[in-house]
C-alpha cells in the first residue's frame, strides 16, 4: 500500500514540478537574449529647419526600439534623448543656427546596444 501511495505522490509531483521547471527554463531563455546590434547609417534626411533636424538610420531587426540622443557637445553624456519605434525622427525644440551632435542606439526586451558613431548637423538660422 505504501508503494502505491508513493507512485501516486510521485505522479502528482511530476505533473506539478515539470511545468514549473519548463517555465523556469523558458524564463531563463527569454532573458538570455543578447542586446541588438548598434544601428548604423545615421544621417540627416532632408534640410534642417531653424528648430529641427530630420534623421534616419538603418533598422537592426524586428521588435527593436531606438533611442535617439542629441547634444551640442560631442563629448557630453548625450543630455537629451527620445525613444521611438521607427527608423526616422524629426528632432524638434532645437535652437536655431546651432551645431548639434546626434547618436542612436537600439534596445530589445530591456537590453540596449552601444550608441552609433555620432553625426553633426547645424540647424538653420531663424528668419
Amino acid at each position: 500500500m505504501k508503494y502505491r501511495q508513493f507512485i501516486v505522490i510521485m505522479r502528482v509531483a511530476v505533473v506539478i514540478v515539470l511545468p514549473c521547471v519548463l517555465l523556469t527554463i523558458g524564463i531563463i531563455a527569454y532573458f538570455s537574449i543578447d542586446p541588438p546590434p548598434v544601428p548604423l547609417g545615421l544621417e540627416v534626411n532632408g534640410v534642417p529647419g531653424p528648430n529641427s533636424v530630420p534623421l534616419t538610420w538603418n533598422g537592426v531587426g524586428s521588435g527593436v526600439r531606438y533611442r535617439v540622443h542629441w547634444s551640442t557637445n560631442p563629448d557630453s553624456s548625450r543630455n537629451r534623448s527620445r525613444l521611438i519605434d521607427g527608423t526616422s525622427l524629426v528632432v524638434t525644440g532645437l535652437t536655431s543656427n546651432t551645431i548639434y551632435y546626434f547618436w542612436v542606439s537600439s534596445s530589445r526586451i530591456g537590453r540596449g546596444s552601444d550608441v552609433s558613431p555620432y553625426i553633426r548637423s547645424r540647424t538653420a538660422g531663424s528668419d
